[in-house]
């Protein structure tokens, strides 16, 4: 390891070692000009270092934003090879305890960490590093993303230094393609969406993002995380700027003056423009839904805008996007329960005609049983023997152990709507695991009657 043993380099004086990494020492310095600067060195003389090294400053200068921090002064000839930034206050790791304690100026730094990812991106490279510590606060209270030393052009060139097999990254991190074979070689912008993602959560919670939980999260940020940390990378947002857009539109949500049902038809009107010439764009639709999780969208204005979705988004939502319709059908089970009684009577068939969509649709046992479940609460608190039928058919055609035990479990919680109902089948009809719930039912109704 190269070490400074002099107060001095090129011009500049060397006041205090203020950290190191993997191949670099950062010092606090003055400027020929009199001014604090941070510079930092190549504290190595591997061959391959030093490529990396004169990579990462030829990255940063390409780069012109006031989210990226700067170079000033390079002098990737000397031995040791230097450059000199703007020494920064602190870094965003280190104020994280106090960002948790106040949400707006979390999302504030976060943006400001997804503006100056965007201009890398923009710039053709990917940083494939993002996390709290590479994120800098200046003295002017600015937040500048740092430490390209990862960096990566997304253009392949003669330069591309990730060897096949090298795995680089902050584990904690890391996307889960960068775990694979080449699979740092081949990450790209999405990549750092999930790392993103994954920084968002701590600057909101204050919790490393090992594993991460929506406790005490707002269900609409918790959507913008889920989404940017998604395994597959092509579920993720598609690119910052979208990243961006989710996150002002939740700022926006929490505005009292804002009028989501306005936001909301917005973009219902571009997807049914869409469906009406056979296509349609996740991103829409993904913003119908980050807004209906909004806290503020809740009873019956909740059901009314639920009720707009267009059955082919519904169909192909639980077909195909699970993650994102589990908890908007879970949302739509609860708000149901609250206020259904208010609805008209033949409301209860509306809900049997989705609910039915999403049950034949999707593939998860868990959303098959709330949908099921949203069906008998309408039937049952509406009396509408129609939307009896459809459930009980339902219930008659289960085989799956699996799905019958999800099944089972939410009858059990919904015994008081199942036992009004449970005699229009009998016993035998039933999976052996909702035979159980049936016994109970039918133990209710006879206590009751006596």
């Amino acid at each position: 390891m190269i070490e400074l043993n002099e107060d001095r380099l090129g011009s500049f004086e060397i006041v205090e070692e203020i950290g190191r990494g993997g191949m670099g020492i950062v010092y606090h310095a003055i400027s020929p000009e009199g001014d604090d600067v941070a510079l930092k060195i190549c504290a190595t003389d591997d061959e391959f270092a030093l490529k990396r090294f004169k990579r990462e400053v030829r990255a940063i200068q390409k780069i012109k934003h006031e989210n990226v921090m700067p170079v000033l002064f390079a002098d990737l000839d000397n031995i040791p090879p230097y450059y000199t930034m703007p020494l920064a206050y602190t870094s965003v790791n280190d104020i994280v305890g106090d960002l948790s304690k106040d949400h707006d100026k979390a999302l504030n730094v976060f943006l400001q960490i997804c503006y100056g990812v965007q201009a890398a991106h923009l710039s053709g490279e990917c940083h494939r590093d993002i996390k709290p510590q590479n994120a800098l606060v200046l003295s002017n209270g600015r937040i500048v993303v740092s430490d390209f030393g990862l960096v990566k052009f997304l253009e392949r060139d003669s330069t591309l230094l990730t060897k096949t097999q090298m795995m680089v990254g902050t584990e904690l991190y890391m996307a889960p393609e960068q775990f694979l074979p080449g699979g740092s070689r081949d990450a790209n912008t999405l990549t750092d969406i999930y790392q993103l993602g994954k920084t968002l959560y701590q600057l909101y919670t204050g919790q490393y993002p090992a594993v991460m939980s929506s406790e005490n999260i707002p269900t609409n940020l918790w959507f913008i995380i889920q989404k940017a940390t998604k395994q597959n990378p092509s579920e993720r947002f598609a690119d910052v700027a979208e990243l961006i857009d989710a996150t002002n539109d939740y700022i926006a949500s929490l505005d009292p003056s804002a009028n989501p049902q306005e936001l909301f038809l917005i973009e219902l009107k571009n997807v049914n423009d869409q469906l009406a010439v056979g296509m349609y764009t996740k991103s829409s639709v993904d913003k119908m839904i980050s807004i209906l999780m909004s806290e503020s969208v809740v009873g019956d204005v909740f059901l009314s805008l639920i009720d707009k979705i267009p059955d082919v988004i519904i169909n192909l939502y639980s077909k195909e996007f699970v993650d994102q319709q589990l908890p908007l059908i879970e949302k739509y089970y609860t708000v149901l329960k609250d206020t259904v009684r208010q609805k008209d009577f033949e409301y209860a068939e509306y809900v049997s005609k989705r609910m039915q969509i999403v049950y034949l649709a999707t593939a998860d046992y868990e959303l098959k049983a709330i949908a099921l479940m949203s069906i008998l609460i309408a039937a049952v608190r509406l009396n509408r023997y129609r939307a009896m039928s459809v459930f009980n058919k339902i219930l008659v055609s289960v085989e799956n152990e699996s799905e019958a035990c999800y099944i089972a479990k939410k009858l059990d919680e919904n015994l008081c709507d199942y036992k009004t109902i449970y005699s229009q089948i009998g016993k035998d009809q039933l999976h052996f695991q909702i035979q159980r719930i049936w016994d109970k039912a039918d133990g209710l109704h006879s206590a009751e009657v006596k």
